[in-house]
């Protein structure tokens, strides 16, 4: 993963953050493995369906998955990377992606303001 600020204001953060392909292959992986456990699908018993009957019946759902999974994922790791002081949920624009590309999105945070009071004593 890959992240930068790319917008600074004095109560937001703007980050670009960019997931490589082997992060998608993994959580790809991880989504089809768990369901393959559960998935219903008539022919075969539950548990013991195949991968390449799987991706034909489930590949949007699962796609949709790990999309998910990573833009939050990612989301979090770049506030922690970033150590922003955030105080609401992230809000996730201009999601990109194709198979066989890179993941892109931009997450807009709201942040702490930086209050100076000076001369507050008299």
């Amino acid at each position: 993963m890959k992240a930068k600020i790319v917008k600074e204001e004095p109560c937001k953060k703007t980050l670009e953050i960019e997931v490589s392909l082997e992060e998608i292959a993994r959580e790809t992986e991880l989504s089809y493995a768990e369901l393959g456990k559960t998935a219903e699908v008539p022919g075969f018993r539950v548990g013991k369906v195949p991968r390449n009957v799987l991706e034909q019946n489930f590949s949007q759902k699962v796609v949709e998955k790990v999309v998910e999974n990573l833009v939050r994922s990612s989301t979090f790791d770049a506030i922690d990377q970033f150590k922003i002081p955030y105080i609401a949920e992230p809000m996730v624009r201009d999601i990109k992606f194709e198979q066989g590309k890179q993941l892109t999105f931009m997450a807009i945070l709201e942040i702490k303001p930086e209050i100076n009071v000076a001369n507050y004593k008299g």
